[in-house]
């Protein structure tokens, strides 16, 4: 039996693709409009299930041709864009972010690209939206989904009782899986994998199981279900944002409405007649490539430098990537998957197996050439081989390596205890570079970005309302909390607080040094705010030295306010100021005396940058 087309889940398309498109624009306010990919896996996972079913019932199911169908569908417009960015990847990438990008294409060819922006992410990571194929987490986990389900309905095609069994237990543990992740702030894991993803499959897999006894359901109350489905999708993109735990439970909330509106939209409901209103429906055929375009034309315009974050600019792009969706549905993707083109099975493997050669070949070369860094004059190399991610695991590592120091007290050196995060990493490394760490015994301790520098009794959760800002109470409080110092405190000489200050941090900083150490007279350091500004290697090539010592950044108007707010609460004694000893006039120079990068991210040093900081901070001490 031949599977009714639905206009209505065209429809449904169309309104997950613009809510994506919408968020990563930054209009509109679609502050949870990345909810659009759930949309999707639910839709993929119904879609696939009724294929699966009708197929067995007819007893017509076959893998080989089951895959082929996803292929036709979802490699020849994936390839064709990933060949488009390459040049354009050429000409706008510096050699590290060319590399990491070779890496992309080589785990999206495999669909394990998911896995790579998992092991890569990290505080110090490339930018999420400089990553033109970041979004194809989404296919590796679609690609993963397909590859394992139809074998498991295959062994269970007599039973429809263990189907369904087997539905609702995987999406019990997929649940349980990831608001387990989301409670303990397992969150990039908890982003990208199947374990914690699979329930919005399964969830949509179920639905087609029991879609025969929802059609049994009273037209009325059809239809009251599928518009709270709707209303649903739509309040939920408006009203969570990006500091909702995702995905967990609160993920139930699109996935379940995703549900009800296929389940229960009748040809004639109002749902159905206004999510089959033909604009939708267009935009519903063109999601696919909508959704593979929108991602590399906002990434590489950010690469260019162009500022996205205006409505003109973003409708721009979004208009950009309209025109090549219908170009690629119009031309690609819809003559292959109706098997106007590549006709036949043979033909269509050669094409794709030969695609992946030359895709998978760009992607080692990239990689193994460091990004055609040779293009580049011997001069400017150094320069252009700055590589945030590398750079993160050098910021951490000392860091890291003493946070279960124990101070010894046969040792006459004194005991600095270093508290805080990537900038306490920072002044470790300073001490390191300038050799004072050689003095010292050191033990650290650290304090994630995202929670408070505060002890004492202030209820501070309207601070980080009032800044918009996220307060991860649970994790702060269990894993990452100042108080737990108080002790270690007791042990050492010198203790050092280095962190990216907030305003109201820094406003209450008598009150943490007095809840922590009780006599600010014992020697206890606040290690000031710093920002270097935007660093843009490529404006630097073939500048002579002189030229890069003229360079400076202004120093953001956050980082002025904290320390001059430590100025004012503090005695000199107990502050080093980065910025009087750095910088002057509010500016503050991009490369050190002999030409190498202060910063790689306008943030933390380079081992260069650290070593012409530490120098001039230890020679007080």
């Amino acid at each position: 039996m031949k599977l009714r087309h639905r206009l209505e889940i065209d429809g449904l398309r169309a309104l997950a693709v613009t809510l994506v498109v919408l968020y990563h624009a930054g209009i509109f306010g679609v502050t949870a409009g990345f909810f659009g990919v759930d949309v999707f896996f639910v839709i993929s996972g119904y879609l696939i299930s009724r294929i699966i079913i009708n197929d067995l019932e007819n007893d017509s199911f076959r893998m080989a041709s089951f895959l082929e169908r996803r292929a036709r569908r979802i490699l020849p417009v994936l390839f064709f864009i990933v060949f488009f960015c390459t040049p354009i990847a050429i000409i706008y990438m510096i050699p590290y972010q060319l590399v990491d990008f070779g890496k992309s294409v080589i785990a999206t060819l495999l669909f394990v690209s998911n896995i790579l922006f998992w092991r890569e992410s990290s505080y110090f990571s490339q930018a999420s939206e400089l990553k033109p194929l970041l979004h194809t987490w989404s296919l590796a986990i679609e690609e993963q989904f397909y590859l394992m389900y139809p074998w498991i309905m295959l062994i269970l095609k007599r039973s429809w009782w263990w189907r369904v069994f087997f539905l609702v237990s995987t999406i019990a543990l997929s649940l349980i899986c990831s608001h387990w992740m989301s409670a303990n702030s397992i969150v990039v894991a908890n982003f990208f994998l199947l374990p914690s993803r699979i329930f919005e499959l399964m969830l949509g897999a179920l639905a087609a199981h029991f879609q025969h006894q929802c059609n049994k359901v009273r037209d009325i109350h059809a239809t009251y279900c599928s518009v709270l489905g709707l209303v649903g999708i739509v309040v939920s993109a408006f009203v969570f944002s990006a500091s909702t735990p995702h995905p967990s439970l609160w993920t139930l909330i699109p996935v379940l409405s995703t549900t009800f509106v296929l389940l229960f939209a009748r040809p004639q409901s109002l749902v159905t007649q206004f999510l089959s209103f033909r604009p939708f429906v267009f935009i519903g055929l063109l999601s696919y490539s909508l959704y593979l375009w929108h991602n590399p034309v906002f990434a590489f315009a950010k690469l260019k430098g162009v500022d996205s974050t205006s409505p003109t600019t973003a409708l721009i792009l979004i208009g950009i990537s309209l025109l090549g969706s219908y170009v690629t549905w119009r031309w690609i993707e819809n003559p292959i998957r109706l098997s106007r083109v590549l006709k036949s099975s043979r033909s269509l493997l050669l094409a794709l197996s030969g695609g992946a050669i030359l895709l998978l070949s760009i992607g080692i070369i990239f990689v193994q050439t460091k990004g055609f860094i040779q293009r580049y004059s011997s001069n400017d190399r150094n320069l252009l081989e700055i590589n945030p991610t590398v750079l993160g695991r050098y910021t951490e590592k000392i860091f890291r390596d003493n946070k279960n120091t124990q101070f010894d007290d046969s040792i006459s050196k004194k005991k600095w205890l270093v508290v805080g995060d990537s900038y306490a990493q920072d002044f470790v490394n300073m001490m390191a570079e300038s050799k004072y760490i050689e003095k010292i015994q050191l033990k650290t301790y650290g304090i994630a970005v995202r929670c408070p520098k505060y002890v004492g009794t202030q209820d501070i959760l309207q601070y980080y309302l009032d800044a918009n800002d996220l307060y991860d109470k649970k994790y702060c409080e269990n894993y990452s909390n100042l108080n737990h110092v108080v002790e270690i405190v007791k042990t050492a000489d010198v203790v050092v607080l280095a962190n990216h200050w907030r305003t109201w941090e820094a406003n209450l900083i008598l009150e943490t040094i007095q809840n922590i150490r009780s006599d600010l007279n014992e020697k206890f350091l606040i290690l000031g705010a710093k920002d270097f500004g935007d660093i843009r290697p490529l404006d630097y090539l073939g500048l002579s030295l002189n030229q890069k010592l003229k360079l400076k950044n202004k120093i953001s108007s956050e980082s002025l306010e904290a320390n001059s707010i430590f100025r004012r609460l503090l005695r000199p004694e107990n502050f080093i100021d980065l910025e009087d000893l750095l910088c002057e006039d509010s500016e503050c120079p991009i490369f050190t005396t002999e030409g190498e990068l202060i910063s790689f991210d306008g943030h933390h040093f380079t081992p260069a940058g650290a070593k012409f900081a530490g120098i001039r901070i230890f020679e007080h001490f």
